[in-house]
This record gives structure tokens, sequence and C-alpha cells, in this order.
């Protein structure tokens, strides 16, 4: 087999991995792994069109990961601030808590955005939950769309 079909798919398994683990950007290794892809097989598997669909799902995937705890907390009734908490709080939590802090700080950015904003205990835990479910929820979608992206790849 050659090194760079060898290569595409390390890539693409790696991206896979990266789907549901912070620092490892998911989405575009598979993009990535799909173009060596590409070029390997002197575009005869993908073409542009294919590699155009990929940047696509890549681009929304990676969208809905990082607004998905805002869009949770939002659900759950969370104010601007435990919102705008919940953003800063996965931001933050990426590069804290490695490699759960996402999950972790996107909770606690909105329960305190939700406290500091003044909401009682409870409205501010119940947002936390909530933007803790759409983090939840987004990586889930993520690792769908990356499963997604090499079955396309691979058909």
């Amino acid at each position: 087999m050659d090194l760079l079909i060898v290569a595409a798919y390390l890539m693409m398994f790696i991206g896979l991995v990266g789907t549901v683990m912070p620092f490892l950007p998911g989405t575009p290794v598979i993009l990535v792994g799909a173009i060596i892809y590409a070029f390997a097989t002197d575009f005869a598997v993908i073409d542009g069109g294919l590699i155009a669909l990929l940047v696509i799902i890549c681009l929304g995937a990676e969208l809905l990961e990082y607004s998905a705890g805002a869009i949770g907390a939002r659900k759950y009734g969370a104010s601007k601030a435990g919102v705008y908490g919940s953003i800063i709080g996965a931001l933050a939590g990426i590069f804290v808590f490695f490699p759960i802090g996402m999950l972790i700080g996107t909770m606690a950015g909105a329960v305190a955005g939700e406290m500091l904003a003044g909401a009682s205990g409870s409205k501010a835990i119940r947002a936390g939950f909530g933007a803790i479910l759409g983090a939840v929820s987004g990586m889930i979608l993520k690792f769908i769309a990356g499963v997604a992206m090499i079955v396309i790849v691979l058909v």
C-alpha cells in the first residue's frame, strides 16, 4: 500500500480520536487526511466537490462544538451572562483542566456567569447543567460528523 494512503488513513484515525479529545483538532485532521488520500489516488476517488463537502462538514462540526455549551445553557434558562460565562469557561477549561476541562469549564463558567448576574443558586446550577449537556451533545455530534467524513471518503 502506498505510503501516502497509509498516512491518510492514519490522519483520519487520529482525527476521529480528536473529535472527542480536546487539543486534537478532530475534523480538520480528518479533512487533511482526506486531502492526502485525494492526492495519493490522483483525485480518482475524491474530487473537488467532495472536498468542498468535507470542508463544510468540518467547519459546521467545529462551530457546533464550540457553541453547543452556550446553546445548552440558553435552552436551560441562562441569561447572556451565563451564555458568555459558558463560552469563557470552555475556553479556559481546555487549557487548565485537560482533557475534561472543556466540560468542567463550560459548566463552571455558566454557573459563575449566572451568579455574577444575580441569579439564584438553583437557576445558576440549571444553566450549568444545560451547558454541560450542550457540550456533551456537541462532542457527540462532532464525533458523528467525523465518522460521516471518513465514510464519505472511503465509500
